[in-house]
């Protein structure tokens, strides 16, 4: 059986281990934190937004003013109308609320996490938590991922890091190219008692016309 180890246990990392075939391959997720999937818990102020009801894919594209052509592709194969359908399938009821983002009706982002979960552990997928991973090594036609936790090899590596500095080396010590990142989605750090009981806290965005 072939091996593939996930880099990153964050929604990409799970998401992609609960659609892989565990009857072809064994699938071990790394993730460097003590839990995994941390960002879908706190996502949408801890409802999880789990996608935007735009279903055509020409109009979903123009979201991506960077690569929109590219993955004009990969949402004619699978787009939001898809992820909604997987977690319905799997007893999850989502909502669309006025301005088209798509929440769980429980209003609680554990009910994403426990469907990932769920689906992950049904295929036997192993999880490691407190992994670093140090270095990655090619071995004839597999792969030694050196880790904080000992080595482990496998015939395929995914990636799901986000953005990560470090991880990006790593590709590229692997023989791959990388574009120059640019910042997307992030959040600030504000050490002041000012701020605090702001948590939360959201507004209504202007319409603005999206860059080409």
């Amino acid at each position: 059986m072939k091996q593939i180890i996930i880099i990153g246990g964050g929604a990409a990392g799970f998401f992609c281990a609960a659609n892989l075939n565990a009857t072809k391959y064994k699938i071990t997720i790394l993730e460097q934190n003590s839990d995994v999937l941390q960002k879908v818990k706190i996502s949408g102020g801890g409802r999880c937004n789990v996608t935007h009801a735009c279903f055509d894919p020409r109009e979903l594209v123009q979201f991506y003013p960077r690569g929109n052509k590219e993955l004009l592709s990969v949402f004619t194969r699978f787009q939001p109308g898809d992820t909604m359908e997987w977690f319905e399938n799997r007893k999850v009821s989502l909502k669309i609320e006025g301005d088209n983002r798509v929440f769980p009706e429980s209003n609680s982002s554990q009910t994403i996490i426990n469907a990932m979960l769920n689906e992950v552990q049904s295929k036997n997928v192993e999880v490691k938590t407190k992994c670093s991973v140090k270095e990655i090594e090619k071995q004839d036609e597999r792969y030694v991922v050196k880790t904080s936790l000992g080595d482990f090899e496998a015939d395929y590596i995914i990636y799901t890091t986000g953005s990560s500095p470090k991880s990006l080396k790593m590709i590229e010590s692997l023989g791959h190219n990388s574009i120059d990142p640019v910042p997307s989605l992030f959040t600030f750090n504000i050490k002041d008692d000012l701020l605090k009981d702001l948590a939360g806290t959201s507004f209504e965005m202007a319409e603005t016309s999206i860059p080409r």
